[in-house]
């Protein structure tokens, strides 16, 4: 029987998993706003999750 600890750190654990997967998304949205700092947070957020994509799908 799990104790609820371990549900708490595996709730943690998938929603970290979920947040690294939305930061192409986010990147994306940011990237359609008309402020030009939020563009380039967007170009790195997709970058960078991206990148983090292409890490998951190789290994």
């Amino acid at each position: 029987m799990m104790s609820k600890g371990v549900y708490k750190i595996t709730g943690i654990l998938r929603m970290i998993f979920l947040a690294v997967f939305a930061l192409p998304f986010l990147g994306g949205y940011y990237l359609l706003d008309e402020d030009m700092e939020k563009k380039v947070i967007g170009g790195i957020l997709c970058i960078v999750g991206l990148a983090i994509w292409f890490l998951f799908g190789v290994h």
